[in-house]
């Protein structure tokens, strides 16, 4: 069972976290849940309940329709195996009102169990956005459609949309735009003054979390749209030049917190990689076009073919085919004349192509003419058809590639051989031009640091890594610009050089650079993470070890069993009584100087680490020094094993704990004074209250009696006065009593409260009723102003009444004549019930409040105060306030008033669907629980 005090201690820590915690004991029953659990989990509030166990609080939240666990694989009944199962996976839950959490269970030691529960709707969200983008397929125009729907869904915003700039940066194109998921028109709008230009010309990132509208005064579209919240990021090319900007809007506050910076940069670095894709594209297209123009122009040798594929005309041409008389071959097909002297297989195959009437593009064969000489040829051709689609033969060009066929094929070879060195490095490797942009690298390279795979290309600016680099933090804090151009100048300079660089995530990089001629440099990177980390535990245990035998107070040991030697430091010399100048005591002396009585223990711990029973040694003993006192020593350590499991070596610490010991004594006398003191307070209190009621029962009886005549005329009028007198004085002092016996109750645990669906504002009514005499003497007017479809709380109406009377009676008495008291009942932010009482009266200095709710203070301790009472009020509200599970919070200056605010758990209101009777209370509460 956990110790209520430690779980007190624990429950304090827990409540300011932001995962929901829950905390069940080895049979189950909930022991603990914080405030976050609560609001991850409205609907299962109520549930919560300390003893309450697993298997309820699950069926019950199935009941209310908090989650549906058949989504989820899960059956309930398993009790903590139900996520227990699964303890290094976590499980997602989709709530009722679509947010996604994340649960892990956790095994206490003491046998319980703990779930945390974190928000991770962000991450899904995100997740579901980029799976989208990635789903999406670049061929197709919708890309830029596809981002600006995945940026708006992922930040949970209401627009997105991607942009390009004109030439000159002036105005901006709507490629992409949705509202609410449906696309949008495209339009074009111009860059001054919107958030746009300051994405373009600051830092490349622009974040406006609320009333962007009016930071804009004249961005139309922004006010025409009334948005709220503004994301934007800058989109470039591979060589860093703007292309446009991607954005996110919405009608609201901004739904990702701030949090969306990283998600944005991702996009619009995706879409910049898209620009670059399409205008690769297009410049290829073009060149494409050239190709053809200029092959078609000239070439080594043209020929033609009729429909029946034989040929029609041949220009002249070097090579093979000057070594042949060109006249012969009029009239014949390829297939002829030249398959039988080159590749059989791919001349069936140019046939077979023909024959379907495919163009031909790039055939290449080798053959060897009558002299032995080898040439390679390179041949196209298209189909040619009439004017009424009838085809009429081919027509292309031949081109002699003997000698670039020889160099390729030689190159093929070399690059083969060194690609597969290159690719099969242990290290990364770049290099780079004079001019900074890349010639090479290999695939470790954008692996071992974290480069995107699509920054490597031939041509890639040395500054597009340092930028994307810099803008992750690589660098440290600072102006991504400056850091950026400080690199890029070193690399100019193309010194050699060499450094290691220990990344965010621990990884150490080592990196090496030497110029090479004609300008550029290449550089070298290896993962040296396992070396420095040794290095660095070597020097950290040696300037450890060093700076624990100068400078600690504890003293060390060292002993080897076998032998029975080791080393004492002289700190524990100083321990036993020895001075600077005496001789070093051995293990021997130290052994001798242990008090008989503490020599099994310490026999006995030693002996338990000796057989493996434990895994470290500890235990705590009393030496004799030399002027015959009593140290308390604290012994620890731990020994070295050899294979077969025996210790050949223990070292360890000991440590004084004398002033510990003594301290600990007196606390432990000191807390059971004080428990004995308490108990018999409340004793005492709670006997002479007895004692005291059973008289005042009867003299308020025949008080009443006498004042109501009951048994005739009393005579005289004084003796009527006098005996109104006896009952108003009898009645007072046993609402005192009453007070001083709830009081009692309370801090000896053993206050109840009967628990019933009762309506907050029935209590403050009936409350009034009963001050309002006194206020109408007082000339103190007392408001009600209750808020609309307040619920049903699960509350003892008895004590809530008395806590309104006590504070009510407390505002009236301490305000003048003509000021006034005004009750409010109202719901919290998060759904709590509150009660809030203001008054106009004289008000207290913020010092003295916590005085007034002590028991039995008065703030006016004078024999002829102003105000009477017992100073039992305040105190007593506070404590039928926190066992009903809730907190009085007071607020006053002198002249200014005082405002009491209760506010109660949510834990208290009714449920919508009631499972307990209409009739009668529904539980009952004890206040030590």
């Amino acid at each position: 069972m956990i110790d209520p005090k430690v779980m007190q201690t624990v429950a304090e820590a827990l409540n300011v976290q932001d995962s929901g915690l829950a905390v069940f004991d080895a049979e189950d029953r909930l022991v603990f849940c914080n405030e976050a659990h609560g609001d991850l989990f409205p609907l299962m509030a109520p549930l919560m309940m300390p003893g309450t166990t697993f298997d309820d609080i699950l069926r019950g939240a199935v009941a209310v329709g908090q989650f549906d666990l058949d989504k989820h694989d899960r059956d309930p009944g398993y009790g903590s195996g139900w996520i227990g199962g699964i303890a290094d996976k976590p499980i997602d839950l989709k709530t009722d009102t679509g947010r996604w959490l994340r649960g892990q269970e956790k095994r206490l030691p003491e046998g319980g169990w703990l779930i945390a529960w974190s928000d991770i709707t962000q991450q899904k969200r995100r997740e579901s956005a980029l799976a989208k983008l990635l789903a999406g397929d670049p061929e197709r125009n919708d890309f830029f459609a596809v981002a600006a729907e995945a940026l708006a869904s992922g930040l949970g915003c209401r627009w997105g949309g991607v942009t390009r700039y004109d030439e000159r940066k002036e105005t901006a194109s709507v490629v992409a735009f949705f509202d609410s998921g449906k696309p949008q028109a495209n339009f074009t709008y111009n860059l001054a003054g919107t958030p746009c230009q300051d994405v373009f010309e600051n830092n490349g990132y622009c974040y406006v979390p609320r009333d962007v509208a009016s930071h804009y005064p004249e961005d139309e579209i922004l006010a025409e749209i009334e948005a709220e919240t503004y994301y934007g990021s800058l989109v470039s090319a591979g060589d860093g030049e703007p292309l446009g900007n991607v954005m996110a809007m919405h009608d609201g506050p901004d739904p990702a917190d701030g949090g969306g910076e990283e998600f944005v940069r991702m996009i619009a670095r995706w879409v910049g990689i898209e620009f670059d894709r399409q205008k690769a594209r297009e410049e290829l297209e073009h060149r494409t076009s050239l190709f053809m123009d200029f092959a078609e122009a000239s070439s080594d040798w043209l020929w033609e073919t009729d429909a029946d594929l034989r040929f029609t005309r041949f220009t002249s041409a070097p090579g093979f085919v000057e070594d042949r008389n060109l006249k012969v071959r009029i009239g014949r097909t390829p297939f002829e004349d030249f398959a039988p002297f080159g590749d059989q297989e791919g001349w069936q195959q140019v046939q077979a192509d023909m024959e379907k009437r495919v163009p031909l593009r790039g055939f290449i064969f080798p053959i060897v003419d009558s002299r032995g000489r080898q040439f390679v040829y390179s041949v196209s051709g298209k189909p040619l058809y009439d004017a009424a689609g009838g085809f009429t033969g081919y027509r292309g060009t031949a081109f002699d590639i003997t000698e670039r066929w020889k160099a390729e094929d030689e190159l093929a070879r070399q690059s083969s051989a060194m690609e597969g060195v290159f690719e099969n490095m242990d290290e990364g490797v770049s290099l780079f031009g004079s001019d900074l942009k890349m010639r090479a690298w290999n695939t470790r390279y954008h692996e071992l640091l974290d480069f995107p795979a699509e920054m490597c290309f031939r041509g890639a600016t040395f500054e597009s890594f340092i930028r994307y680099n810099a803008e992750r933090g690589e660098y440290g804090a600072g102006d991504v610009d400056e850091l950026v151009a400080e690199r890029v100048e070193l690399a100019r300079k193309f010194v050699a050089h060499r450094f290691e660089r220990v990344r965010e995530d621990g990884k150490v990089i080592e990196v090496r650079g030497t110029p090479i001629p004609g300008g550029g440099f290449v550089s070298i990177y290896a993962d040296v993470t396992e070396r420095y980390n040794a290095e660095r535990s070597l020097r950290e245990s040696e300037e450890r070890y060093a700076l624990a035998v100068a400078g600690a107070q504890d003293g060390l040991w060292d002993w080897s069993p076998k032998s029975d030697t080791g080393y004492i430091s002289p700190r524990v010399a100083e321990f036993m009584g020895f001075g600077p100048d005496d001789p070093q005591p051995t293990l021997a002396d130290w052994r001798a100087s242990m008090v008989e009585e503490d020599v099994p223990a310490y026999r006995s711990a030693l002996t338990a680490h000796l057989k493996g029973e434990t895994s470290n040694y500890e235990v705590e003993y009393r030496i004799r020094n030399r002027k015959g006192e009593h140290v308390w020593i604290l012994a620890r350590g731990i020994g070295l094993r050899d294979e077969a499991g025996q210790v050949y070596r223990m070292s360890g610490s000991l440590t004084d704990i004398t002033e510990r010991k003594r301290t600990d004594e007196l606390a432990l006398a000191a807390r059971k004074q004080a428990e004995a003191a308490s108990r018999t307070k409340s004793e005492f209190l709670a006997n002479i209250s007895h004692e005291l009621r059973t008289p005042l029962n009867a003299v308020i009886g025949f008080s009443e009696i006498m004042t109501g005549q009951m048994f005739g005329p009393l005579g005289h009028p004084s003796y009527m006065e006098y005996a109104r007198d006896i009952y108003e004085s009898g009645s007072h002092l046993l609402e005192v009593i009453n007070d001083i016996l709830d009081v009692a109750k309370a801090e000896a645990g053993k206050f109840e409260l009967d628990v019933e669906e009762v309506s907050l504002e029935k209590i403050a009514t009936a409350a009034i009723r009963l001050i309002a005499p006194r206020a109408g003497t007082a000339k103190v007017e007392v408001s009600l102003e209750a808020a609309e479809e307040l619920p049903e709380l699960l509350i003892d109406q008895r004590r809530m009444k008395q806590v309104f009377i006590n504070l009510l009676s407390n505002a009236v008495k301490f305000t003048p004549e003509g000021g006034s008291v005004a009750v409010k009942l109202r719901l919290a932010g998060d759904g709590a019930p509150e009660i809030v009482i203001a008054d106009s009266g004289i008000g207290m200095a913020p010092g003295d409040i916590e005085t007034a709710l002590q028991p039995f203070s008065q703030l006016d301790s004078r024999l002829s105060r102003r105000f009477e009472g017992t100073g039992l009020g305040l105190p007593l509200a506070r404590t039928l306030i926190e066992v009903h599970g809730g907190t009085l919070l007071i607020e006053s200056s002198p002249g200014s008033g005082t405002t009491v605010t209760v506010r109660l758990p949510a834990s208290t209101i009714v449920a919508e669907d009631k499972t307990a009777g209409e009739d009668g209370p529904l539980r009952r509460v004890n206040a030590a629980e």
